[in-house]
């Protein structure tokens, strides 16, 4: 019973690191989903860094506006998916089987996030030109080795 109960809390940290790189972190999501402060800033980082045209920048505002619509009930069921299992873990007779079965469900959750992102990162690409995009793969990697170095991720292109 330990064991199990050892993986499952086990399979809830990976499901929660997987939300956190995935931009499903609690509160803090939400400047990725609209065109908040946060957004537009990151928006305005973006554009000037791949230098991109106001044509270009009027289409990623609009993939960006779609990507928020279709991932927002999905970071908020997420969201609610974690907060149930916490709430299991934390009344103390937690039954296995049932918080197994969350965490699934939580981790199905991320993967259509992850899906989302990667179907943004893809279209978004189609709006760049060769310089554009190799300028957005050294931003990707700067922003993945700040990671590695335990510095906290911002929201995603």
């Amino acid at each position: 019973m330990k064991r199990i109960l050892t993986l499952c809390l086990g399979a809830i940290l990976l499901v929660g690191v997987a939300a956190f790189a995935a931009g499903a972190h609690g509160e803090g999501w939400k400047h990725m989903a609209g065109p908040g402060e946060m957004g537009a800033q990151h928006a305005a980082m973006i554009a000037k860094a791949l230098d991109l045209t106001d044509d270009q920048k009027a289409a990623a505002k609009k993939l960006h506006e779609d990507l928020a619509a279709k991932a927002e009930p999905l970071m908020t069921q997420q969201h609610q998916q974690m907060a149930e299992i916490k709430t299991l873990l934390d009344g103390g007779n937690a039954d296995a089987t049932e918080i197994g079965q969350k965490v699934i469900a939580a981790h199905a959750t991320v993967q259509q996030l992850k899906a989302l992102h990667e179907d943004f990162k893809t279209r978004f690409s189609t709006l760049l030109n060769a310089d554009q995009l190799d300028k957005l793969k050294k931003l990707e990697a700067m922003h993945h080795d700040r990671e590695s170095l335990g510095f906290e991720p911002g929201p995603g292109f």
